[in-house]
């Protein structure tokens, strides 16, 4: 009798049926979260502050530097179409930025030419952490980072939230965290 049951307990709880590729939920046509429009802001900042510095270095070696003085002109400009690429690569890869929060699971996506979709499951992630850098608090912005029992590999950093939508994200992760796992050890019926 006892191996009768058995069985079936083994045959109804165990499904290792086979799945079609094309049945399988698509990533792409998640409704994403785009970042707050500060975050494009910030960036660029950021991005015009690297730039000064190296600005600045190039002038003080064309003007110190005997051999380097013809080409400063060259120098300069060269780094100018430099930033000038890299702000418009950041305008186009910003678009494409985005998370979005499902019951077990939170996908960030981000990139433009190398596109990068990431699910990290709720039950995976070790701690969360919300930062905020000076411009961030001139501009009321915070990112999220997620710790991931995967590695560094594995972690990511949602940035362009507000600070209180990163303090409700938490939150919402941490209770579904929690649920899951109290899920997990409840016995089976």
């Amino acid at each position: 009798m006892m191996e009768n049951n058995l069985e079936n307990t083994t045959q109804n709880d165990f499904d290792n049926s086979q799945k079609s590729v094309l049945d399988l939920p698509k990533m792409e046509a998640v409704l994403y979260e785009a970042l707050h429009t500060n975050t494009l802001y910030v960036n660029l900042i950021v991005l015009c502050i690297i730039f000064l510095f190296i600005e600045a270095g190039v002038c003080v070696l064309a003007f110190t530097v005997e051999e380097v003085r013809p080409y400063w002109v060259l120098s300069v400009a060269g780094v100018a179409i430099v930033f000038g690429l890299l702000a418009w690569i950041e305008f186009k890869a910003f678009k494409f930025r985005g998370y979005a929060l499902r019951n077990h699971d939170l996908l960030f996506r981000e990139g433009w030419l190398w596109k990068s979709w990431t699910v990290i499951p709720f039950n995976r992630i070790q701690h969360l952490e919300i930062n905020q850098g000076p411009i961030d608090r001139l501009f009321d912005l915070a990112s999220l980072q997620l710790y991931t029992a995967g590695g560094a590999s594995s972690d990511i950093e949602i940035d362009g939230l507000t600070p209180q939508r990163a303090a409700d994200i938490k939150t919402f992760i941490m209770a579904q965290n929690t649920t899951l796992k109290q899920n997990e050890s409840e016995p089976a019926i």
